[in-house]
């Protein structure tokens, strides 16, 4: 009797574990029990480096653009691209003091790309328009290639107010000129194509209005220039992932997902995109519980009943 005494609880919590349930989001589809909303496209990289588009509601399985491993689901707060059209070209972007020429790379899986060519001038630079307000920052998203200019320049600008430059080599480049507001933290990238760049860098202006961002060769040397794909400009401290505006700025909705496997409380045990870890405790399953995001990607959810 005493062994068996032993053995019931033993068996107990070899039966506990055995309820545990593992969600897994690494994809190609969601596992069952579980669903996501979104009220818009939107768009990741996918495991071949390329940038995709999912429909309304469709699940987006990132990858990281630089090494390729996989980002899990992408659970993003909602984000705007302000720019008009984000692709570059030279129908719906303005060109200044430079030559220029569309290509057809479909760089990135999408994006045809603009070579921009110095002629003599170091500010020559193909630029467009985003509506933004002194105070708040902005990520700003530079999507582009080095063509044959060791450096390139991202200038933003008021006409007769100011200028502000992040330039410098490419892959280093920082503020040179502060006149309309300051450049914050920067993450500069080369993509896992092996010539793609991705600059991103905060921006926090000082005085308002329609602000011009442009990017060049930054070269005086005639020839030299730089292939520009795409641009991004969203208000807030961190960039989001692309959002590829045409013809305006452009929303992308808010996502949730919801697990209706479970019923009754249990600890959830979650590893982000980021591979950081978080239980969730005693957490009150039922058809529609909504996943509180920590983070804008989710790798595995292990559920424990308590």
């Amino acid at each position: 009797m005493l062994g068996l005494g032993y053995a019931i609880p033993a068996l107990a919590l070899r039966g506990s574990a055995r309820r545990a349930r593992l969600f897994d989001f690494t994809g190609p589809a969601l596992p069952a029990g579980t669903m996501l909303q979104r009220d818009s496209a939107g768009w990741s990289f996918d495991a071949t480096g390329d940038l995709i588009a999912a429909a309304a509601d469709v699940p987006r399985f990132a990858h990281d653009p630089v090494t390729l491993a996989p980002r899990g689901l992408l659970l993003e707060a909602a984000g705007s691209n302000l720019m008009t059209n984000a692709a570059a070209s030279t129908a719906t972007w303005t060109l200044d003091s430079a030559d220029a020429s569309n290509l057809a790379l479909a760089a990135l899986g999408l994006f045809g790309g603009v070579q921009i060519t110095s002629t003599g001038q170091s500010w020559g630079r193909l630029r467009a328009n985003a509506p933004m307000s002194s105070g708040p920052g902005y990520a700003i998203t530079v999507l582009f290639r080095a063509a044959s200019s060791p450096e390139a320049r991202l200038t933003l600008s008021i006409y007769n107010v100011g200028e502000s430059h992040f330039g410098g080599p490419i892959g280093a480049m920082a503020q040179t000129r502060g006149d309309i507001g300051n450049f914050g933290a920067a993450q500069q990238v080369l993509l896992a194509d092996g010539v793609t760049r991705m600059l991103r860098v905060q921006f926090t202006p000082s005085t308002g209005g329609s602000i011009s961002l442009g990017l060049g060769p930054a070269s005086s040397v005639a020839g030299q220039a730089v292939v520009l794909l795409a641009m991004q400009v969203e208000q807030g401290a961190a960039a989001s992932s692309f959002i590829v505006s045409q013809g305006g700025a452009l929303v992308r909705a808010a996502e949730q997902l919801q697990i209706g496997a479970l019923q009754g409380p249990h600890d959830l045990h979650v590893t982000w995109a980021s591979g950081a870890e978080q239980v969730l405790a005693a957490q009150q399953m039922h058809a529609g519980y909504v996943l509180a995001a920590a983070e804008p990607g989710v790798l595995r959810i292990r559920a424990q009943p308590v």
